[in-house]
């Protein structure tokens, strides 16, 4: 396989693979969350209560979409470094 097209393909998946690791921590979070009110509302407690204890999993999953978008930041700088190491001919395997 010529090193072009494996620069080219090594680019792709990097970024697709970042972009389907954002879009996932994004969606679940969102289910997560709208499952969460569903679930509290259902449980008689108090509005501040239920408030308190909504913020408190939105702060949560505000981290863990961040953890997300940072792991699929890495994936794509790595890919790319990779990409341009094998463009440049350096191996460093």
């Amino acid at each position: 396989m010529r090193t072009a097209t494996k620069v080219l393909l090594l680019k792709i998946t990097s970024f697709m693979i970042s972009i389907s690791i954002a879009i996932f921590c994004v969606a679940a979070s969102a289910v997560i969350f709208s499952r969460s009110i569903e679930l509290i509302a259902n449980m008689g407690y108090t509005n501040h209560v239920e408030a308190g204890i909504l913020i408190g999993i939105a702060s949560l999953l505000i981290w863990i979409v961040i953890l997300g978008a940072d792991s699929a930041e890495h994936i794509l700088k790595a890919g790319f470094k990779k990409a341009g190491n094998l463009q440049q001919g350096v191996n460093d395997e």
